[in-house]
């Protein structure tokens, strides 16, 4: 597995992430409970939403049944995509609202740890893995 991943990022320019890096941005989506998207260097296409089931986190690798897909090694990640709004239903009116607290606190705990490719759009925040 290593060798495809190997001739996969052979492409990029620059590897932005490490996998310290990538493991603590793992752990504060964990901490957070943020909903988070996935796309690898084999296929640009970020993959299903989801949220991390546990922060068993290896020095290397997202271990297995930690999300779906899983295991994944840190370097075969091209870029993490998280929403910037959560949709809530209010349970006492069933009116439906758009909150934005566990995207501040995400990109705030990010920001925190130093200097990340993070990129913000009007819909999502983006790390990005490599560098085309």
């Amino acid at each position: 597995m290593s060798n495809r991943i190997d001739k996969a990022t052979k492409n990029y320019s620059a590897a932005l992430m490490n996998n310290t890096k990538w493991r603590k941005t793992f752990t504060v989506i964990a901490d957070t409970g943020i909903k988070f998207r996935v796309a690898l260097v084999s296929n640009h296409k970020y993959g299903l939403e989801q949220v991390l089931r546990n922060s068993v986190l290896n020095e290397t690798h997202i271990g297995d049944g930690c999300i779906v897909g899983g295991p994944i090694e840190y370097k075969e990640i091209f870029g993490l995509q998280v929403a910037r709004y959560e949709s809530i239903r209010n349970p006492q009116n069933g009116a439906n609202y758009k909150d934005d607290a566990k995207s501040i606190a995400f990109k705030q705990a990010i920001e925190s740890l130093g200097m990340y490719p993070i990129e913000v759009t009007e819909e999502h925040i983006y790390i990005h893995g490599y560098e085309q």
